[in-house]
């Protein structure tokens, strides 16, 4: 049986409800993100539980026909090297017509393990543009917390983005083409005024103001409803920076 400390090449077999591949090594269920159903990969096996292991891709040996290029440059095993890879997405690698298919493949799964009877799933509905899937995500949601290496006392402390994958520690991201335009648009506003004001991101012992800002963009209106949620509210400097973005937040593309 494999060992935490193996690397392995295995066939990747479906995917589970997280959007991960699963594939199997002996007695030893493997969990690979960013892998494809019919891929044939190279992964080293991590962290064990019971028959059921996290495995880190390596190398795709034998690419799936429709593996494409991610669009965000955050996404993958580890966007920037020593950081992580973003924890917003598990699907961007991808094409979106054959991520309906897995996905209505995955709820018929779903449904027959709890109901056998049940009838037929129907084909899952594109949510966007089949050639152009990207900008649906009408709740746009960042975390805040210190970035890496960065002495608290300065304002560049400040770190905006997601948790990396499985952790707490937020990745810095300049860019989320799954969000609606106009609510990154006022979040990196609202983001980039804090940073000048010095307003800190709070950190896992509570230090700091900053913890996420989630912005409900209307769907058939120009609407926005941003939430901000901070330890407290009492740094004027918050406010300060928060009328600024509000006021001097610059039209979305």
């Amino acid at each position: 049986m494999a060992s935490v400390a193996d690397t392995l090449d295995v066939t990747i077999d479906s995917l589970n409800a997280a959007g991960d591949g699963v594939a199997r090594a002996g007695g030893l269920r493997l969990i690979v993100p960013f892998t494809i159903p019919g891929e044939r990969v190279r992964v080293r096996v991590g962290a064990r539980r019971q028959n059921t292991a996290t495995a880190r891709l390596i190398e795709v040996l034998t690419p799936s026909e429709h593996r494409i290029a991610p669009r965000c440059p955050h996404f993958g095993v580890d966007a920037k090297p020593g950081v992580g890879a973003c924890g917003g997405c598990a699907w961007q690698h991808i094409a979106y017509p054959e991520q309906l298919r897995l996905k209505t493949a995955l709820v018929e799964r779903l449904v027959r393990t709890a109901v056998p009877a049940a009838p037929g799933v129907r084909a899952m509905q594109p949510s966007t543009p089949v050639d152009d899937p990207w900008g649906y995500r009408h709740k746009v949601h960042f975390v805040f917390g210190v970035a890496s290496g960065v002495s608290r006392t300065r304002a560049t402390s400040m770190a905006m983005g997601h948790y990396v994958r499985g952790t707490r520690r937020v990745i810095p991201v300049r860019e989320c083409p799954v969000h609606d335009p106009r609510g990154n648009t006022l979040a990196f506003a609202f983001g980039e005024a804090c940073a000048r004001a010095g307003v800190a991101g709070a950190d896992a012992r509570g230090r700091g103001v900053l913890r996420a800002i989630a912005i409900r963009v209307g769907c058939n209106t120009d609407e926005m409803m941003a939430t901000l949620v901070v330890t407290s509210d009492a740094d004027r400097r918050l406010r300060t920076a928060t009328r600024q973005a509000i006021e001097g937040a610059p039209e979305a593309p």
